[in-house]
């Protein structure tokens, strides 16, 4: 009789071990499940995101790379003016991503781009310079610190343009300045081009224009130097009167590295939202 309790006590045992591992493992299994569509969730949300920063990028166009050395750090923008797509598209990007993507992704996406659509794109860099391209009218980009010196120390400007100019008003070039500028422009008219790499007065205005017809303000500027409330900033304006008239740009900045992460990112927000996961953040093109 003692025997068979014992049989008895022992099976009972058995099974309820055997019960607790089940239910253990069971347990496991699914807490390791919900890890592992946490951190998807997680991957999930910053591929859509940069999926949208890639979309605004085609969109806009404007092309930055960033060599940040040990002493200095060269950006490097490509642009035209105008631009080949109508910016105002980011409306329809915006519906479209708010709308049919949100779905597609099972997810709350929310794009705020009132700051892009004012017909001022504005591309900004964490220490305060900023990129701001015009589309409205005059055709536009400026390169400042909204906070005022940009402490860029040389510029490389090339310029190419699709059109015959008549007249050019050089600037004034100053060996005794302090910023170095190296400006290389070509258009149809031979006579007008331009290579050369001489020193400006950074504290003043200095205006480089061409003119594409004898009506005013039928032309092409550069502006380097004190620009509003800006110190070292460069601005390159579009008026000519012809549309068809296109001007390819591509200038070089150098400025002393300065410590930490140098990000940059256009004036818009974006908000995602997915299960317990949520994304808020600026359109991040690079960081360097």
């Amino acid at each position: 009789m003692n025997k068979g309790f014992v049989l008895s006590f022992s099976a009972v045992l058995l099974i309820i071990v055997l019960v607790m591992f089940a239910v253990f493992y069971s347990g496991k299994n699914i807490r390791e499940e919900q890890n592992i569509l946490g951190m998807y969730s997680i991957e999930k949300a910053g591929f859509v995101a940069d999926d949208i920063e890639s979309d605004f990028n085609r969109l806009l166009e404007t092309s930055v790379d960033v060599n940040k050395g040990v002493s200095f750090t060269e950006l490097r923008f490509r642009d035209k003016l105008p631009a080949d797509i109508n910016k105002m598209q980011l409306i329809d990007l915006k519906n479209f991503i708010d709308g049919n993507y949100s779905v597609q992704q099972n997810a709350s996406i929310n794009l705020d781009i009132n700051k892009l659509i004012d017909g001022n794109t504005e591309l900004r860099f964490s220490n305060n310079l900023q990129y701001d391209y015009n589309y409205g009218v005059v055709n536009s980009v400026f390169f400042r610190n909204y906070l005022g010196d940009t402490n860029i120390i040389s510029y490389v400007i090339d310029i190419n343009i699709n059109d015959t100019s008549i007249a050019v008003i050089p600037w004034t070039w100053n060996p005794a300045g302090d910023i170095n500028v190296t400006l290389r422009f070509t258009d149809y008219n031979v006579s007008n081009k331009v290579s050369y790499t001489g020193i400006l007065e950074s504290g003043v205005e200095n205006i480089y224009q061409w003119n594409y017809s004898g009506i005013a303000g039928d032309s092409f500027y550069i502006r380097v130097g004190g620009l509003e409330t800006n110190k070292k900033a460069l601005q390159i304006i579009n008026s000519i009167d012809d549309p068809n008239s296109v001007a390819v740009i591509d200038f070089n900045a150098l400025m002393p590295t300065s410590s930490g992460n140098l990000i940059w990112y256009y004036d818009a927000d974006l908000n995602y939202v997915q299960s317990d996961v949520s994304v808020n953040r600026k359109i991040e093109l690079g960081r360097a």
